[in-house]
């Protein structure tokens, strides 16, 4: 599922910083259609103790069965962790395989500047528990006479399940059901807690903003296969 099919280690420079050249490949070797994928990277030094990590990359994709997406390890690494040679440090990589779930959410009338709305949606949904509970929110405008949006969004987790990084998508829409803009939110959700999404649309005028509509979205992912890799350093070609 996994594979680093290059690992290879640049000079140190001025301040004694490696640049690794890392290849990881992962493929989709599940039966179903991938629509993200969640990775880390660790470096081992050449005594076996880490030296760097990172752990919350994640690419959106489309993975059919049998089709690869790659990544790069971008971690800077000190020449301390290796004895000079470039060749004893150690890369561990992890992949997990994610699927998607969309709900939608409904959509709320955009209120005029000065003003808030609050309105609550009824879903249903094996995952959301009965009502999402929104507001929106315009500022007055500004010496340009542009205001924000601001909008929050309260869902409650009907299972006994952790979602992780559950992303809410807010599209703010004119009356010809045209995009003016979007905006994301990512939240954990605990098992049958609550979870609140908040973001803003910036420089909008008033005429833009008469007769908008905020649609909202939620993306759920979950775990579908997962699996890990590592390799030894090679000098780079400097």
């Amino acid at each position: 599922m996994i594979e680093i099919t290059e690992f290879k280690l640049s000079a140190p420079d001025s301040d004694g910083d490696m640049r690794p050249e890392a290849n990881i490949d992962v493929t989709n070797t599940t039966d179903q259609t991938i629509k993200q994928v969640r990775y880390a990277t660790a470096f081992l030094g050449h005594e076996g103790g880490p030296v760097s990590f990172s752990n919350r990359d994640t690419e959106d994709v489309t993975l059919d069965p049998g089709e690869t997406t790659s990544f790069s390890a971008h971690n800077w690494i000190k020449y301390v962790a290796t004895k000079g040679g470039r060749d004893d440090v150690t890369l561990l990589a992890s992949a997990r395989l994610m699927k998607r779930i969309f709900i939608k959410l409904g959509s709320v009338e955009t209120p005029p500047p000065g003003q808030s709305i609050s309105k609550t949606i009824s879903v249903d949904s094996d995952v959301i528990d009965g009502d999402v509970f929104v507001n929106v929110l315009v500022t007055e405008p500004d010496d340009d006479g542009e205001s924000y949006v601001e909008i929050k969004a309260l869902l409650k987790n009907a299972t006994d399940h952790f979602i992780e990084e559950a992303k809410v998508k807010l599209q703010l829409i004119d009356d010809e059901d045209s995009q003016i803009d979007d905006s994301y939110s990512e939240e954990n959700i605990p098992p049958n807690g609550y979870g609140m999404f908040e973001t803003s649309f910036y420089g909008l005028k008033k005429s833009i903003l008469r007769d908008t509509t905020v649609k909202i979205g939620l993306y759920i992912f979950s775990d579908v296969a997962s699996g890990s890799a590592e390799r030894v350093s090679e000098p780079g070609d400097d």
